[in-house]
């Protein structure tokens, strides 16, 4: 699980800066 949880914290990063870059 703790991996899980660290695979979605990474994805939700990612796609921060992804919508950051755009704007």
């Amino acid at each position: 699980m703790g991996i899980l949880v660290l695979f979605t914290g990474i994805i939700t990063i990612c796609y921060a800066c992804l919508e950051g870059k755009e704007l």
